[in-house]
Parts: structure tokens; C-alpha cells; sequence
């Protein structure tokens, strides 16, 4: 069995919940489902939540962990998100 194709596009599907953990951090949730375009036909997968733990320092915001699905046997690497 072949990969699967890498999506065309990420795309955030309703709010995106952001839980005070006090002490300058914070846990963001928010649904993701991936988008496929072949042509002008397109494909969208099923929405998954993506979770992250973020720390707040001198330059902002930043992602700290981050707990996302996998698709078609495929994982998010950070060399792949950027």
C-alpha cells in the first residue's frame, strides 16, 4: 500500500479554545481537517483536534508541546510545518 498524498491545505474548522493555565501559559485546542485539490475538484477529510501547550516569554507567544493526530498513518513533523 502506497502513502497517502500529502493535503493540499490545512484548514481550522469552528473556535478556537484557549484554557488559561496561569504562570504566562496557556492550552490552545482547535478541530483541523486537511483539504486535497486535484483540478478544480477538491476533497475534505474528516476534522481532528489539535492541542497545543504554549509559554508566553520576552517575544511573545510561543507553541511549547504540541499533540497531533496522525493521518493515514502519516505524523506532522515540525521539519514539515513551517
Amino acid at each position: 500500500m502506497g502513502r497517502a498524498k500529502v493535503p493540499s491545505k490545512l484548514e481550522t474548522v469552528g473556535p478556537i479554545d484557549v484554557e488559561d493555565q496561569g504562570d504566562d501559559r496557556a492550552k490552545v485546542t482547535v478541530d483541523v481537517h486537511p483539504i486535497w485539490w486535484n483540478g478544480q475538484a477538491s476533497l475534505s477529510g474528516t476534522a481532528h483536534p489539535w492541542r497545543f501547550e504554549t509559554r508566553r516569554d520576552a517575544g511573545g507567544w510561543r507553541v511549547w508541546a504540541a499533540d497531533l493526530p496522525s493521518w493515514c498513518g502519516v505524523h506532522v513533523r515540525p521539519d514539515t510545518c513551517r
